[in-house]
């Protein structure tokens, strides 16, 4: 986590996030233009390399079983900052 801060704050963009024990999800994320942006996909390129860096993960590009993960959850996320309308 202390990696990938560093690398946001260089990069002046700063993901939501939440680590429990040994798991950290990382969400990133633009508000304006709303979806993901170049940034976004620069630091979360960035976050792969450190994971497999530090030894975290086994990089699998073949394997992947939901490939459009991305995209389903920036489409029911809304907006980080407000709560979601019911």
């Amino acid at each position: 986590m202390n990696a990938v801060a560093a690398e946001a704050k260089k990069s002046k963009h700063h993901p939501e996030w939440s680590n429990v024990y040994n798991t950290t999800f990382i969400r990133w994320t633009t508000h304006n233009p709303k979806g993901l942006s170049s940034k976004d996909l620069e630091l979360a390129a960035t976050c792969d390399f450190l994971a497999k860096h530090f030894g975290e993960v086994e990089v699998d590009k073949t394997s992947c079983e939901l490939p459009n993960l991305a995209n389903t959850v920036v489409a029911s996320a809304g907006d980080c900052c407000t709560p979601k309308k019911k």
